[in-house]
Protein backbone atom coordinates (compact mmCIF):
# COMPACT_ATOMS: atom_id res chain seq x y z
CA UNK A 1 0.00 0.00 0.00
CA UNK A 2 1.47 3.42 -1.06
CA UNK A 3 1.65 5.50 2.03
CA UNK A 4 0.59 9.05 2.17
CA UNK A 5 2.95 11.28 0.99
CA UNK A 6 4.99 9.12 -1.15
CA UNK A 7 5.24 10.28 -4.68
CA UNK A 8 5.32 6.73 -6.12
CA UNK A 9 4.66 6.42 -10.21
CA UNK A 10 3.52 10.19 -10.37
CA UNK A 11 0.98 10.53 -13.40
CA UNK A 12 -0.33 13.86 -13.29
CA UNK A 13 0.10 16.55 -10.33
CA UNK A 14 0.32 16.57 -6.79
CA UNK A 15 -1.27 18.71 -4.76
CA UNK A 16 2.01 20.35 -2.76
CA UNK A 17 5.58 19.43 -2.96
CA UNK A 18 7.55 21.07 0.07
CA UNK A 19 11.17 20.95 -0.16
CA UNK A 20 13.12 21.41 2.82
CA UNK A 21 16.61 22.14 2.13
CA UNK A 22 18.90 21.50 5.55
CA UNK A 23 22.83 22.79 5.19
CA UNK A 24 25.67 21.25 7.76
CA UNK A 25 26.26 22.65 10.82
CA UNK A 26 26.20 22.26 14.93
CA UNK A 27 22.78 22.28 14.79
CA UNK A 28 22.70 18.43 12.96
CA UNK A 29 21.34 16.52 16.20
CA UNK A 30 17.81 18.92 15.67
CA UNK A 31 17.94 18.00 11.75
CA UNK A 32 17.64 14.57 12.75
CA UNK A 33 14.93 15.23 15.13
CA UNK A 34 12.94 17.22 12.79
CA UNK A 35 12.76 14.59 10.09
CA UNK A 36 11.69 12.45 12.27
CA UNK A 37 8.91 14.16 13.18
CA UNK A 38 8.26 15.07 9.19
CA UNK A 39 8.27 11.38 9.26
CA UNK A 40 5.24 11.29 11.90
CA UNK A 41 3.35 14.14 10.25
CA UNK A 42 3.33 13.11 6.80
CA UNK A 43 1.36 9.91 7.67
CA UNK A 44 -1.47 12.10 8.50
CA UNK A 45 -0.80 13.84 5.32
CA UNK A 46 -3.65 13.47 2.22
CA UNK A 47 -2.13 11.50 -0.61
CA UNK A 48 -1.06 14.53 -3.01
CA UNK A 49 1.48 16.19 -0.28
CA UNK A 50 4.90 15.74 -0.56
CA UNK A 51 8.10 16.79 1.22
CA UNK A 52 11.23 16.35 -0.11
CA UNK A 53 14.61 17.10 2.01
CA UNK A 54 18.35 17.80 1.48
CA UNK A 55 20.49 16.43 3.99
CA UNK A 56 23.85 17.85 4.61
CA UNK A 57 25.10 15.21 7.44
CA UNK A 58 28.71 16.18 8.33
CA UNK A 59 31.60 14.30 10.04
CA UNK A 60 32.73 17.45 12.26
CA UNK A 61 29.44 18.13 13.91
CA UNK A 62 28.12 18.16 17.82
CA UNK A 63 26.70 14.58 17.15
CA UNK A 64 27.54 11.19 15.07
CA UNK A 65 26.27 10.63 11.65
CA UNK A 66 22.94 9.09 11.52
CA UNK A 67 22.02 5.95 9.72
CA UNK A 68 18.80 6.07 7.44
CA UNK A 69 16.55 3.70 5.94
CA UNK A 70 15.75 2.20 9.57
CA UNK A 71 19.19 1.61 9.43
CA UNK A 72 19.48 -0.38 6.06
CA UNK A 73 22.14 2.88 5.14
CA UNK A 74 24.79 3.08 7.59
CA UNK A 75 25.75 6.31 9.04
CA UNK A 76 26.92 8.53 6.11
CA UNK A 77 29.01 12.14 6.87
CA UNK A 78 27.82 13.48 3.17
CA UNK A 79 24.81 14.84 1.42
CA UNK A 80 21.43 12.95 0.43
CA UNK A 81 17.89 13.65 -0.52
CA UNK A 82 14.67 12.00 -0.26
CA UNK A 83 11.08 12.01 -0.57
CA UNK A 84 10.10 11.85 3.26
CA UNK A 85 8.54 8.19 4.04
CA UNK A 86 6.05 7.86 6.91
CA UNK A 87 6.61 6.53 9.82
CA UNK A 88 6.25 6.98 13.59
CA UNK A 89 9.33 5.63 15.33
CA UNK A 90 11.28 8.60 16.42
CA UNK A 91 14.37 6.18 17.31
CA UNK A 92 15.88 6.18 14.18
CA UNK A 93 15.23 7.76 10.39
CA UNK A 94 12.82 5.53 8.42
CA UNK A 95 13.51 7.58 5.29
CA UNK A 96 15.59 6.31 2.20
CA UNK A 97 18.04 8.64 0.53
CA UNK A 98 20.23 9.29 -2.37
CA UNK A 99 23.37 9.79 -0.11
CA UNK A 100 26.41 11.80 -2.28
CA UNK A 101 30.02 10.11 -2.78
CA UNK A 102 31.65 13.15 -1.87
CA UNK A 103 31.29 16.20 -0.19
CA UNK A 104 28.76 18.55 -0.79
CA UNK A 105 29.32 22.62 -0.16
CA UNK A 106 25.58 23.40 0.58
CA UNK A 107 26.14 27.40 0.79
CA UNK A 108 26.76 27.02 -2.88
CA UNK A 109 23.47 28.67 -4.38
CA UNK A 110 24.07 25.82 -7.46
CA UNK A 111 23.61 22.67 -4.84
CA UNK A 112 20.24 24.49 -3.23
CA UNK A 113 19.27 24.77 -7.37
CA UNK A 114 19.95 20.95 -8.54
CA UNK A 115 17.67 20.30 -5.39
CA UNK A 116 14.81 22.34 -6.68
CA UNK A 117 14.71 20.88 -9.89
CA UNK A 118 15.27 17.16 -8.61
CA UNK A 119 12.23 17.52 -6.25
CA UNK A 120 10.24 19.43 -8.84
CA UNK A 121 10.90 16.38 -11.27
CA UNK A 122 10.15 13.65 -9.40
CA UNK A 123 6.78 15.11 -7.50
CA UNK A 124 5.86 17.70 -9.87
CA UNK A 125 2.81 20.08 -8.43
CA UNK A 126 0.37 22.59 -8.46
CA UNK A 127 1.87 24.18 -5.31
CA UNK A 128 5.55 24.28 -4.51
CA UNK A 129 6.55 25.47 -0.83
CA UNK A 130 10.37 25.61 0.29
CA UNK A 131 11.72 25.58 3.44
CA UNK A 132 15.44 27.16 4.26
CA UNK A 133 17.17 25.06 7.38
CA UNK A 134 20.25 26.07 9.33
CA UNK A 135 20.96 29.62 11.44
CA UNK A 136 19.80 32.61 9.93
CA UNK A 137 21.40 36.34 10.46
CA UNK A 138 19.40 38.33 8.30
CA UNK A 139 21.13 40.31 5.71
CA UNK A 140 24.38 38.62 6.84
CA UNK A 141 23.24 35.88 5.26
CA UNK A 142 21.72 31.95 6.43
CA UNK A 143 22.69 28.26 5.72
CA UNK A 144 25.94 28.20 6.65
CA UNK A 145 27.59 24.84 5.71
CA UNK A 146 30.76 25.01 7.71
CA UNK A 147 31.32 21.72 8.81
CA UNK A 148 33.41 20.00 6.45
CA UNK A 149 34.16 22.08 3.79
CA UNK A 150 37.71 23.24 3.49
CA UNK A 151 36.30 26.96 3.03
CA UNK A 152 33.29 27.91 5.17
CA UNK A 153 30.62 28.87 2.75
CA UNK A 154 26.98 30.04 2.84
CA UNK A 155 24.02 31.70 1.78
CA UNK A 156 22.87 35.11 0.86
CA UNK A 157 19.66 36.87 -0.06
CA UNK A 158 21.38 37.67 -3.93
CA UNK A 159 22.02 34.26 -4.89
CA UNK A 160 18.44 33.10 -3.22
CA UNK A 161 16.94 35.31 -5.59
CA UNK A 162 19.72 34.31 -8.37
CA UNK A 163 18.16 30.23 -7.30
CA UNK A 164 14.59 31.26 -7.40
CA UNK A 165 15.03 33.22 -10.59
CA UNK A 166 16.46 30.31 -12.36
CA UNK A 167 13.91 27.91 -10.82
CA UNK A 168 11.09 30.50 -12.45
CA UNK A 169 12.38 30.02 -16.01
CA UNK A 170 12.46 26.32 -15.24
CA UNK A 171 8.39 26.42 -14.68
CA UNK A 172 9.05 26.24 -11.08
CA UNK A 173 6.89 28.57 -8.91
CA UNK A 174 7.13 29.34 -5.05
CA UNK A 175 4.00 29.71 -3.34
CA UNK A 176 5.65 29.93 0.30
CA UNK A 177 9.10 30.35 1.20
CA UNK A 178 10.08 29.85 4.54
CA UNK A 179 13.10 30.24 6.66
CA UNK A 180 13.54 28.00 9.71
CA UNK A 181 16.30 30.10 11.18
CA UNK A 182 17.08 33.17 13.33
CA UNK A 183 16.59 36.83 12.36
CA UNK A 184 15.08 35.97 8.34
CA UNK A 185 12.18 38.25 8.74
CA UNK A 186 13.23 41.43 7.92
CA UNK A 187 12.03 43.56 4.98
CA UNK A 188 14.86 43.58 3.13
CA UNK A 189 14.71 40.20 2.72
CA UNK A 190 11.21 39.84 2.08
CA UNK A 191 10.89 42.37 -0.32
CA UNK A 192 13.94 40.75 -2.73
CA UNK A 193 11.88 37.58 -2.40
CA UNK A 194 8.80 39.24 -3.73
CA UNK A 195 8.35 38.37 -7.41
CA UNK A 196 9.34 35.15 -6.95
CA UNK A 197 6.46 33.64 -4.01
CA UNK A 198 3.49 34.66 -2.24
CA UNK A 199 4.24 34.24 1.15
CA UNK A 200 7.08 35.40 3.30
CA UNK A 201 7.09 33.05 6.18
CA UNK A 202 10.19 34.27 8.68
CA UNK A 203 10.77 34.71 12.94
CA UNK A 204 12.14 38.19 13.91
CA UNK A 205 13.83 36.82 17.07
CA UNK A 206 16.03 34.14 17.72
CA UNK A 207 14.76 30.56 16.85
CA UNK A 208 15.75 28.10 19.57
CA UNK A 209 17.74 25.42 17.89
CA UNK A 210 14.57 22.26 18.06
CA UNK A 211 13.17 25.20 14.98
CA UNK A 212 9.17 23.74 13.83
CA UNK A 213 7.34 21.54 15.36
CA UNK A 214 7.12 19.58 11.98
CA UNK A 215 4.64 17.30 13.51
CA UNK A 216 2.29 20.01 13.12
CA UNK A 217 3.76 22.56 10.78
CA UNK A 218 2.04 21.47 7.92
CA UNK A 219 -1.31 20.59 9.24
CA UNK A 220 -2.97 21.87 6.97
CA UNK A 221 -2.28 18.97 4.78
CA UNK A 222 -4.19 16.94 7.47
CA UNK A 223 -7.64 18.61 5.08
CA UNK A 224 -8.44 18.29 1.63
CA UNK A 225 -5.59 19.34 -0.72
CA UNK A 226 -7.75 21.30 -2.98
CA UNK A 227 -8.80 23.38 -0.09
CA UNK A 228 -4.86 24.26 1.12
CA UNK A 229 -4.32 27.73 -0.40
CA UNK A 230 -1.14 28.97 0.24
CA UNK A 231 -2.63 31.38 2.88
CA UNK A 232 -4.25 27.97 4.82
CA UNK A 233 -0.48 27.06 4.39
CA UNK A 234 1.50 30.07 5.94
CA UNK A 235 -1.29 30.05 8.77
CA UNK A 236 -0.33 26.15 10.14
CA UNK A 237 3.28 27.11 10.09
CA UNK A 238 2.48 30.46 12.16
CA UNK A 239 -0.09 28.88 14.42
CA UNK A 240 2.18 25.50 14.92
CA UNK A 241 4.97 27.29 15.99
CA UNK A 242 3.26 29.88 18.51
CA UNK A 243 1.71 27.11 20.04
CA UNK A 244 5.33 24.98 20.48
CA UNK A 245 6.89 28.42 22.08
CA UNK A 246 4.12 28.49 23.82
CA UNK A 247 4.09 25.02 25.47
CA UNK A 248 8.11 25.05 25.88
CA UNK A 249 7.74 28.24 27.89
CA UNK A 250 9.58 30.55 25.20
CA UNK A 251 8.65 34.11 24.66
CA UNK A 252 10.33 34.62 21.53
CA UNK A 253 7.17 33.84 19.31
CA UNK A 254 7.72 35.79 16.18
CA UNK A 255 7.02 34.35 13.40
CA UNK A 256 5.31 36.02 10.78
CA UNK A 257 3.96 35.17 7.15
CA UNK A 258 3.78 37.71 4.83
CA UNK A 259 1.78 38.50 1.69
CA UNK A 260 4.63 39.87 -1.25
CA UNK A 261 2.27 41.30 -3.18
CA UNK A 262 1.57 44.18 -0.49
CA UNK A 263 5.72 44.74 -0.27
CA UNK A 264 5.87 47.44 -2.73
CA UNK A 265 4.06 49.62 -1.17
CA UNK A 266 5.51 49.16 2.17
CA UNK A 267 8.87 49.66 0.40
CA UNK A 268 7.23 53.04 -1.45
CA UNK A 269 5.99 53.84 2.33
CA UNK A 270 9.46 53.74 3.55
CA UNK A 271 11.21 55.72 0.70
Amino acid sequence: VEQPGNTGDIESLSDWTMMVYVTADDLDYFAYTDINEMEDAISRFNIGANIAIYWDQSAAGKSNPYSTGNGSQPAWTTAGKAFIEADSDFSEVATDFIISQDEVNTGDPDSLYEFITWAAAEAPAENYGLVMWNHGGGVYGFNFDNSDNVQKDFLTTPELVEVLEKSQEDGIEFDLIAFDECLMAMIEVGYELREYTDYFVAAEEIVGGNGYDYTTAFSAFESELESVSPEALAQSLVLSFEEHYVRDGNEADTLSAVNTNQLEIVAESLK
